[in-house]
């Protein structure tokens, strides 16, 4: 997303200028600072202004923009788990809770990182207004499915692949797994926050949501919430870095 943060006119500044130019171009777009720029320089040419403006002799144009934040999130159960005996399909043992609430943070989110394990479990919805991006050794393999703008495999690490969303003005990213994919994105400090579903359940044996590796990483309760009878409870941490 990028916003006007600043016009700066050759004869003094004009805040009734910047006000409404503010109102008229604060845009968000998958295109970024430049297509932001393209779009206010062609309305500067054009010699059509809101009521009140008239057409400056020169213009420096200083695009803003803001943070991404990422966002690791799973359910878990009370021991740790974050599959039931191996069984990797969440839904068939987590609240009707969470699944409101994970299918809300889906919805809110505008890119969705996640391995090929965790993709190749289910077939996923996809939609115009999010971009699901698989990580894989071996993109080849999925080209057939790719959808532009919806679907696309990739072969990236981390940390190229988070520069190169950064590049797009993308506001919130969701990594969902598997635990290979949030330890890689973990080790690399590129998670800002972990959003963690604790279900009232103990299943002894199952899988982590990261893997065997070291790993120290400090977190900071920010939110928590109690959001059933039975004791589902859903954190919200801030990564220390």
């Amino acid at each position: 997303m990028v916003l006007l943060r600043g016009l700066r006119w050759q004869r003094g500044i004009s805040s009734k200028v910047n006000n409404t130019l503010a109102r008229y171009f604060c845009i968000g777009s998958i295109g970024g600072p430049h297509l932001f720029q393209f779009i206010l320089l062609r309305f500067v040419s054009k010699n059509t202004y809101p009521a009140g403006i008239s057409r400056p002799e020169s213009l420096y144009i200083e695009p803003y923009k803001i943070e991404m934040n990422i966002v690791l999130i799973f359910v878990s159960t009370v021991d740790g788990k974050v599959t039931k005996w191996g069984d990797p399909h969440v839904q068939r043992w987590s609240s009707q809770k969470d699944h409101d609430y994970f299918q809300k943070t889906w919805n809110d989110s505008e890119i969705i990182i996640m391995g090929s394990t965790t993709f190749d479990v289910e077939p996923l919805p996809l939609s115009k207004d999010r971009i699901l991006v698989i990580m894989t050794g071996d993109p080849s393999k999925y080209k057939n499915k790719e959808v532009l703008g919806q679907l696309e495999f990739t072969n990236e690490t981390p940390k190229k692949l988070i520069s190169r969303l950064k590049e797009g003005g993308f506001e919130r990213v969701l990594v969902v797994g598997g635990p290979h994919i949030s330890t890689s994105f973990l080790k690399d400090r590129l998670i800002d926050e972990l959003w963690l579903t604790i279900e009232p359940r103990i299943f002894g044996s199952g899988g982590n949501f990261v893997t065997e590796e070291k790993l120290d990483i400090n977190l900071y309760l920010k939110n928590y919430a109690k959001v059933n009878e039975e004791g589902t409870l859903i954190l919200k941490y801030t990564v220390i870095k």
